[in-house]
């Protein structure tokens, strides 16, 4: 496989050059309709509900309440924060017209959609959190719990340090996937990859071949 790995390192076609691991080579279509969502949903659950047990003592009522009262509100809350890494990715996966935007191999391209991916983040958390605490009272701050405007530093950092984690996560998750869709494009870009893999692989003399 020595031809193939070599055709798959090699210069890159015009729409991974642009930053983008292709629509028009035909991996996108292989791409399982579920991925990356199920990936990123899976790990932000995880990620944040750690998160959120971490930082519950920040918020009234779960420090001193029943334990599994707490649990469950962590959990809602986890799922919640599943669904605005899901919205968020969804929008910069709108505006740069690709759902696979994770995979992307131009490093400028890539850091522009986290850049994107965290401003959408922090913005839909600074909405939930003002409606929550100060509109419709869901929940409140302790006096431990440092803001910045009003809104909890807790839920801002959780905003800014975590989606990276989970997009990284995710990434790994799906990289076994990904490689392999990698050389089958490659096969299909070049079929003569496939012949000259053949002819290179070992052939067995017949009287061998029947042992």
């Amino acid at each position: 496989m020595r031809r193939v790995d070599a055709a798959v390192s090699g210069p890159l076609p015009a729409e991974d050059e642009a930053g983008w691991h292709g629509s028009a080579d035909g991996e996108s279509a292989q791409w399982p309709w579920w991925q990356p969502w199920f990936a990123l949903a899976f790990f932000a659950f995880l990620v944040n509900f750690v998160w959120e047990m971490v930082t519950a003592p920040l918020y009234a009522g779960l420090a001193d309440g029943p334990h599994w009262y707490g649990v469950r509100c962590c959990l809602m809350a986890a799922a919640g924060d599943a669904v605005i890494a899901l919205v968020a990715y969804g929008v910069v996966a709108l505006l740069r017209g690709d759902r696979d935007w994770m995979r992307a191999r131009s490093s400028r391209q890539f850091a522009a959609s986290i850049a994107g991916y965290l401003v959408v983040g922090v913005v839909i958390t600074v909405i939930i959190e003002r409606l929550s605490v100060y509109t419709l009272e869901r929940w409140a701050y302790t006096s431990t719990m440092p803001t910045l405007g009003g809104i909890g530093v807790a839920p801002l950092l959780q905003w800014i340090l975590l989606p990276p984690v989970v997009l990284w996560l995710a990434w790994r998750h799906q990289r076994p996937l990904l490689e392999s869709i990698t050389v089958d494009s490659s096969l299909r870009r070049n079929p003569s990859l496939h012949d000259e893999t053949s002819l290179h692989a070992p052939h067995l003399p017949h009287s061998e071949s029947h042992k």
